[in-house]
């Protein structure tokens, strides 16, 4: 399903995406992609800039299909 967005997510990260794939259009999704990208783990070496990109494909097209679970910050009143 959602392998045409994120294929080199689906191939080299697999148990990520199958948790993706699971949370896709719930409010879930959102915290989870969260949790992948800011961490306050130390010792993490972070995602590959292309997996980095495909990972904010994946939730801007999650915002635009499932707004209703879109988060919101802060930040959001100054953008």
């Amino acid at each position: 399903m959602l392998s045409g967005l994120v294929p080199l997510t689906h191939s080299r990260f697999n148990h990520i995406y199958k948790v993706l794939e699971l949370f896709w259009g719930s409010k879930d999704f959102a915290e989870y992609l969260k949790t992948l990208v800011l961490t306050e783990r130390s010792g993490r070496e972070g995602f590959p800039p292309e997996i980095i990109k495909e990972l904010f494909t994946l939730q801007l097209a999650h915002d635009k299909q499932f707004p209703e679970f879109v988060l919101v910050t802060v930040w959001d009143e100054y953008i």
